[in-house]
């Protein structure tokens, strides 16, 4: 059993995966309550521009941190990786998510909480299209691995034996 003062730490200011019929939806924790008299506590979390509040042991609550990858933003294909930096924080927290356009604007950091909220919903969910999968895309004609431009799709044929692994996920993921 956590206590509310170690929520409180650990996870207020940051994103959970809350489990709604299947699917994981990213939801802001804004803080916690509790009672003196049977220390139990409820956290109360921001979905959809609604407050509820919700056991921390009800089951619903992802705590794992997610696995990071690609996504789409705005119909672009955009890298996420997690930013090292020594906190104590166990939730997702926007500032230490980097954000990189591949479209070559580079970082992005004029994004919004909803824009935050839409990529970690297609994370959580592995939402992943024709085009974007967990660790590779391909963006007007070019494949990306990693967050690493690779080659041209008319290039791939070419790449090195020492990146054949690259290239079988490429071809594989995404069909080319």
């Amino acid at each position: 059993m956590i206590t509310a003062q170690d929520f409180e730490r650990y996870y207020s200011g940051t994103y959970l995966g809350y489990k709604l019929e299947d699917i994981i939806h990213p939801v802001y924790v804004r803080g916690v309550n509790s009672t003196s008299s049977d220390y139990t506590i409820s956290v109360n979390l921001v979905h959809e521009n609604q407050i509820f509040s919700i056991s921390p042991e009800s089951g619903a609550l992802v705590y794992d941190y997610p696995d990071l990858g690609y996504a789409e933003l705005g119909g672009q294909p955009v890298w996420l990786e997690r930013l090292p930096s020594r906190q104590w924080h166990k939730g997702v927290k926007p500032s230490l998510v980097n954000v990189v356009s591949l479209s070559g604007a580079g970082k992005l950091n004029n994004y919004s909480p909803s824009d935050i909220v839409t990529l970690l919903k297609y994370i959580y969910n592995n939402d992943y299209s024709s085009t974007v999968k967990k660790h590779g895309a391909m963006y007007n004609n070019t494949l990306f691995y990693k967050g690493i431009k690779v080659c041209s799709v008319e290039d791939l044929h070419t790449l090195p034996e020492e990146l054949s692994y690259v290239k079988e996920y490429l071809v594989g993921e995404l069909g080319l």
